[in-house]
């Protein structure tokens, strides 16, 4: 609980009166010029930053000026009390999204806030015109309960492609220099891309898509749960998807496009080895879109190799790629948090998703 504590003493002349908001005074005498001494939470810092902002308090008539102060002191309380729980930063659906998925706390797999972040996608979408199926499995060599999640569109259509994202986080901070044993927070990775994936959810119908394009988002549990080395490495929730395909398909999907930390206000995209071996045409669909909605951001040239959950898709015979910004400087700390995350960078990626749907189809 943010709390803030406020002082304030007013002194007159000739006659020293002492107002603490209750009591009887002599307003006729406190009507006197009066200089405000104004204490905030015994913090010098935000005491001089008062001073500096305010040096027109010493000129001002009391009744003025305790209106002046009434009306300050909510101001900065309430703008003190979001900075303190983040939401200050909130500025749009997508950010309210990452705010919504934070407020349950750290989400690896087995914690409450893993429990809660199930909650919230599956009642988000259900709001949706999607049919919502559910895959639920105990991981055999950890005897974990996960769950992933399936969300179709355009049940009927034939052809299919996959948008995926995974929705847990990491249990350990193991970049972070001074609290590698405390989870991430994980506004980026895993709130990014699961916000998006929910936006996209609710507002494709007004995108227009072809009939004849089905549309599959899949949200995947436990990519975080098994670090493994480079070469080893191998994610819960997208694993078990790729050995059992077959529960949700005939036939293979033409493409699936993998989105992870994509809220990084210095947003920028790199094309990624695997990607290009498995999925060169979607990767160079996705980019010629990318570039056209916000050219800096896929400006990258770089030819990089990342491990995510588009392996496990790959190895499972589907054409994928990630979509990933891997220059994101709080990944795996404990600084992953809302205030480095941007609205205008997750609208550019859902923006870049309906088109990429859209594309699809032709």
């Amino acid at each position: 609980m943010f709390n803030i504590d406020i002082r304030y003493n007013l002194y007159c002349s000739p006659k020293k009166y002492s107002w603490r908001g209750a009591g009887v005074v002599e307003l006729d005498a406190l009507e006197k010029r009066c200089l405000l001494r104004w204490t905030v939470g015994s913090n010098p810092t935000l005491s001089a930053i008062v001073w500096a902002i305010y040096p027109s308090l010493f000129k001002m008539k009391l009744k003025k000026l305790l209106f002046f102060v009434v009306v300050s002191i909510l101001a900065l309380s309430l703008v003190l009390i979001k900075l303190a729980t983040g939401t200050i930063y909130v500025d749009g659906p997508l950010m309210q999204s990452i705010a919504d998925q934070l407020s349950f706390g750290p989400r690896y797999v087995g914690s409450n806030g893993h429990q809660k972040v199930r909650q919230y996608i599956q009642k988000s979408l259900k709001s949706t015109d999607a049919a919502v199926f559910k895959q639920a499995w105990v991981d055999e060599e950890t005897g974990m309960a996960l769950e992933n999640y399936l969300a179709r569109f355009n049940p009927e259509a034939r052809r299919r492609i996959i948008i995926a994202a995974h929705y847990d986080t990491d249990p350990t901070a193991k970049k972070d220099k001074h609290r590698s044993s405390a989870p991430v927070p994980g506004a980026s990775d895993g709130a990014s891309a699961t916000a998006v994936l929910l936006q996209l959810a609710k507002t494709i119908k007004s995108a227009d898509i072809d009939k004849d394009i089905g549309l599959d988002l899949v949200f995947l549990d436990a990519e975080n749960y098994d670090a493994g080395s480079f070469s080893d490495w191998h994610p819960k929730g997208s694993g078990y998807f790729a050995r059992n395909i077959g529960e949700f398909y005939a036939q293979l999907p033409e493409s699936a496009l993998v989105v992870d930390m994509v809220c990084d206000k210095n947003l920028n995209f790199n094309q990624e080895k695997a990607s290009l071996q498995s999925a060169n045409g979607t990767v160079s669909k996705v980019w010629q879109i990318g570039r056209a909605l916000d050219p800096k951001a896929f400006s990258g040239d770089q030819l990089v190799e990342i491990k995510d959950d588009h392996n496990q898709l790959i190895s499972a015979g589907i054409p994928s790629m990630v979509l990933i910004d891997l220059d994101y400087p709080y990944h795996d700390t404990t600084a992953d948090s809302i205030d480095k995350c941007s609205e205008k960078s997750l609208v550019t990626t859902l923006e870049l998703l309906k088109r990429y749907v859209q594309a699809s189809a032709k």
